[in-house]
């Protein structure tokens, strides 16, 4: 998979920053919404006229910052991720960076078999948004590197469906082709297990699936140990974004896609 390169955006630095530091990378995020300077009469006006619009950050809002002694906080984290998510722009090491911070938290899990999967068929779907390889993670991980990663140009989306306990794992290019990986998956905890079964291919309106053997294209072998097959090891999950660790050690970001998305982009 060829890898899209990010550049970061590096505006003049605004006020309230949150800094971080990991191995020599930070990034920062606004804390507070500049507030134009307006009239009580104006201000009781615009209260009756509309409801308050919430202020969002953009990639823009996002630099890389000075070296500092406090690290990131998981809410800050997670803002960044979402920005990453729906914008990109976003630094790759800030990215990295922020998934490693989710990792560390311990976040408990609270269902997020429901949160990723939902709570009826034919479940939901995560665009991959953005990967970090083994060895950047490790590099980070000792201070050797700063780790980063790339943004995934095109569209890999995996669909998990808790009713059914199914996963399925495709690249679709449009409407006009699709290579998916479907089977059965068991999440215990943040640890999801899962391999696959059926290989569908589809080409414009035609579609045809096969039934895969053990050991077909990485899944698990027929003598294989229980709990050596594939697996992912979430370190996050809610309504907007998962983040989760392979069993190759690198970590990965996700975003959940709508319907009218799927539509648009063949995700069927």
């Amino acid at each position: 998979m060829q890898a899209l390169a990010c550049q970061a955006l590096a505006p003049p630095r605004p006020q309230h920053m949150c800094q971080s530091q990991q191995h020599g990378t930070g990034f920062q995020l606004p804390r507070s919404r500049p507030r134009p300077a307006s009239s009580d009469s104006s201000r009781q006006h615009a209260r009756q006229a509309a409801p308050r619009t919430e202020w969002k950050l953009r990639a823009a809002d996002i630099s890389t910052a000075a070296p500092s002694k406090a690290g990131p906080s998981q809410e800050d984290a997670i803002e960044l991720l979402k920005i990453a998510a729906k914008e990109g722009g976003v630094p790759t090491t800030a990215v990295a960076e922020a998934m490693r911070v989710l990792e560390k938290a311990k976040v408990q899990a609270a269902d997020w078999k429901t949160t990723l999967g939902g709570a009826a068929s034919p479940g939901r779907s995560w665009k991959l948004i953005f990967t970090s390889g083994e060895k950047r993670v490790k590099d980070a991980a000792k201070g050797l590197a700063k780790g980063g990663g790339v943004y995934v140009p095109i569209n890999a989306v995996q669909r998990w469906d808790a009713s059914k306990n199914e996963i399925e794992n495709g690249i679709y290019l449009g409407h006009v082709a699709a290579l998916t990986f479907r089977g059965p998956f068991d999440m215990d905890g943040k640890r999801l297990a899962f391999d696959f079964n059926k290989l569908r291919v589809k080409v414009g309106p035609l579609s045809k699936e096969f039934t895969l053997k053990p050991g077909d294209f990485g899944t698990k072998k027929e003598d294989a140990r229980k709990g050596d097959g594939p697996f992912f090891l979430f370190a996050y999950a809610d309504d907007d974004i998962c983040v989760a660790r392979g069993r190759g050690g690198g970590l990965a970001m996700w975003a959940r896609t709508p319907p009218t998305w799927n539509l648009q982009a063949g995700i069927v």
